[in-house]
């Protein structure tokens, strides 16, 4: 039985545009079968949705699920493993020796989505179970239906010390003051008090990752002060300087073409098989 994708899911955004055709095999958008289309968001809900945390991480997977990178998020993400977020996904390993804390920030406009979707005269040549295979090969089996516009903020801060008690408390003073429970400065007090003493000696290591913004908005945030100024201020950014960072790919079955399905496609194949198989058996000259 041919294998069947979802209808509608969301990928990693990678360069596509809104009516291209989509890949499932691959993950690459192929070419454009759609047109006549217009593109816009919904006029009644044009607030954004912002989504923030700060915690402390006990396992790889734990991590990854953070950084919106898990495989119940985007599935088969390896597809976008050249893309900076993998990369910094990636970068980010976890160890169980290091206390790891992520502040999260993600912000979503409403979705930018095509609508009225006409299929083009040489894509509708090809809609016909002898020719499927020509057609999922020139524009694949979806389309790039709409885009997730806003931002991602997340940084990584990792904190390592010689002593277990030191190190812990050390995460919870900056996990405390990321969440505005302790005053300004409080971590950075902390980490000079621990570093005066070769009993305590600990490191901070802080990196991060930015889609949205432009100039100084994003500039590396290498300190904790400025890994919370960032953090407390993205959705701001991401509003004055959207980004895409998603894709909305949904299957042509969702519009109303004249697709062959999978099983059409599977049922046609077998028949012109069968029908090859059973002239070649003919005795030469027979009909």
């Amino acid at each position: 039985m041919p294998q069947s994708v979802a209808q509608i899911r969301r990928v990693i955004f990678n360069d596509e545009e809104i009516g291209m055709g989509f890949n499932s095999d691959t993950g690459l958008a192929v070419g454009t079968a759609l047109e006549g289309f217009s593109i816009g968001v919904n006029p009644a809900a044009p607030g954004a949705e912002v989504v923030a945390s700060i915690s402390i991480i006990n396992t790889h997977e734990e991590l990854q699920k953070s950084l919106g990178m898990s495989l119940e998020a985007h599935g088969r993400y390896g597809f976008f493993s050249g893309s900076a977020k993998a990369e910094f996904a990636e970068s980010a390993r976890y160890n169980s020796t290091s206390t790891f804390l992520v502040a999260r920030v993600v912000v979503e406009n409403p979705l930018t989505r095509g609508k009225g979707f006409q299929v083009t005269v040489p894509a509708g040549e090809l809609l016909n179970p002898s020719r499927v295979t020509e057609f999922k090969t020139a524009f694949g089996d979806s389309f790039v239906r709409g885009l997730q516009t806003g931002g991602e903020f997340y940084a990584v801060v990792r904190i390592t010390s010689v002593s277990e008690a030191t190190q812990s408390s050390l995460s919870a003073a900056l996990g405390a003051e990321m969440n505005g429970l302790m005053a300004s400065g409080g971590f950075k007090a902390a980490f000079e008090t621990a570093n005066s003493n070769e009993k305590t000696r600990t490191e901070f290591h802080a990196m991060m990752y930015q889609k949205a913004g432009s100039a100084a908005e994003i500039a590396p945030t290498v300190g904790i002060d400025e890994v919370l100024r960032r953090y407390r201020d993205f959705p701001s950014i991401a509003k004055a300087t959207a980004a895409a960072y998603e894709a909305e790919i949904a299957s042509y079955d969702t519009l109303p073409l004249p697709v062959p399905s999978a099983q059409e496609t599977e049922d046609f194949l077998f028949a012109l098989a069968d029908t090859r198989e059973k002239k070649l058996a003919l005795p030469s000259g027979a009909e």
